[in-house]
């Protein structure tokens, strides 16, 4: 998840090796909704007429999907929330109350991720103030599989964690997170330091041996943070998001070690800081909303750029030194203009298909002053868009047919082991009402 001009994004590392079909297995369905899921391919959830978002999803090894992000009653605390949906877009209400599973955090608490570990227990990670008035922390909620609190993680389900105990105020937010092999969790997000990484050994109790008491801290250049993370099969942590650099805001990148130290191999001591083109004046902001694995090590990360004619969809590919891949797009990067209206338009989140095309979803300014759509683009392996998708390459989806409808925002995304996208967010309906949305696609 990412917070800046439009709301909050999600940003999640998938880990997509093994599940994955056969290359044979996709079709050229051209992004059609699937029309087996919700109604017509598409799924507003509203739980208690206020607030209701989706920063992130998954899928089981069963088929459901568990998404996660916040929920906030009219006049209400915000808390965190996870919603469990049948394969076919029906509430699982087995979950939880209803669907939902929340937990408590204080005045204001949001979910920005999840992971789903083997044994069924759903990790989810954020930020909550705790009840206080001056922090923020970096915050773990683990839920058993019918959506309880798990009491053995943590206190009562919960870890919250500083990144700077001594100054009067924090804000450290956690934005991504993923599963090693060994139970162990992997979180990243943002401290005023810079990029924030922490490491929790299944218990929820930080684990000694990663970085400094288990925390890491990283100043990539200026300020900027850790939207999205994946896991290599040699245990290094691959960490994307923002650094600035002058009056610009660029790509950062950062790879470390299992034990926490960067690697020195990457980049620059472990760091790299990438410009994808932005404008020649003013504030350019560039940042990686998420990253993605391809099997040969190469990283793939979606996000914005901003090259002088509005706010576009932005791709990039890194060789496994940190290099651009010159093989990919025009120098290792491909900038979209989704709405084709030079508006505001974000990658928030990014996948793999089976044969290796690329996914990025997010959301496009496509009318008015105020009016988004969910938006999709696929890339062929080479980096050009892939013309058999959508129209040209690109897809729009409106949840309108609301009064005051104007605001539909695609935030998260994973693939299915079938090939269906599933992309999750929320549609706005007026009044500072938003709801659950979720659409799926056919391969």
């Amino acid at each position: 998840m990412r917070t800046r001009k439009i709301l909050c994004g999600v940003a999640l590392g998938g880990l997509l090796a093994g599940v994955l079909p056969a290359a044979s297995a996709w079709a050229a369905d051209g992004g059609a909704l699937d029309p087996t899921f919700g109604t017509a391919g598409k799924v507003l959830t509203d739980f208690e007429g206020g607030t209701d978002r989706a920063d992130a999803v998954a899928v089981q090894p069963d088929g459901k999907i568990v998404v996660a992000g916040y929920s906030s009653p009219m006049g209400g605390d915000a808390v965190f929330s996870v919603i469990r949906y049948r394969a076919d877009g029906s509430l699982d209400t087995t979950f939880g109350v209803g669907g939902r599973a929340s937990i408590p955090l204080g005045f204001y608490a949001s979910a920005s991720a999840v992971a789903i570990q083997p044994d069924g227990k759903i990790v989810v990670a954020g930020y909550s103030d705790a009840g206080t008035v001056f922090y923020e922390y970096f915050t773990l909620v683990r839920f058993t599989a019918n959506g309880a609190p798990d009491k053995s993680f943590g206190i009562g389900g919960k870890v919250l964690t500083l990144f700077d105990d001594v100054i009067v105020t924090t804000h450290d937010n956690a934005q991504a997170v993923i599963i090693q092999p060994d139970g162990k969790i992997v979180a990243g997000g943002w401290t005023y330091g810079g990029f924030a990484l922490a490491r929790y050994n299944p218990n929820g109790i930080l684990d000694l041996r990663f970085g400094i008491a288990g925390r890491v801290v990283t100043k990539v250049t200026g300020l900027g943070g850790i939207y999205g993370l994946a896991l290599q099969p040699d245990g290094k942590i691959v960490a994307a998001g923002s650094g600035n650099r002058g009056d610009n805001e660029d790509v950062a990148l950062a790879r470390y070690n299992s034990n926490g130290r960067l690697d020195a191999t990457f980049g620059t001591g472990g760091t790299v800081l990438a410009d994808l083109g932005g404008g020649t004046s003013g504030w350019d902001e560039e940042f990686a909303s998420a990253v993605v694995l391809q099997r040969d090590g190469r990283i793939v990360i979606a996000g914005q750029s901003n090259p002088g004619d509005g706010d576009n969809f932005a791709v990039a590919r890194f060789n496994t030194n940190g290099s651009l891949d010159a093989g990919f797009g025009t120098g290792g990067k491909v900038v979209t203009d989704v709405s084709g209206t030079g508006g505001i338009d974000e990658a928030r989140a990014v996948a793999l298909q089976g044969d290796g095309r690329i996914v990025a979803v997010g959301v496009a300014k496509t009318g008015g002053a105020t009016t988004y759509d969910f938006a999709l683009a696929r890339y062929d392996t080479n980096g050009s868009l892939d013309a058999t998708f959508g129209t040209g390459g690109t897809l729009l989806t409106d949840f309108g047919g609301r009064a005051g409808d104007t605001y539909d925002s695609g935030r998260s995304a994973t693939i299915q082991p079938d090939g269906k996208i599933v992309a999750a967010g929320d549609s706005e309906a007026g009044g500072d009402i938003s709801d659950i949305a979720l659409a799926r696609y056919l391969p």
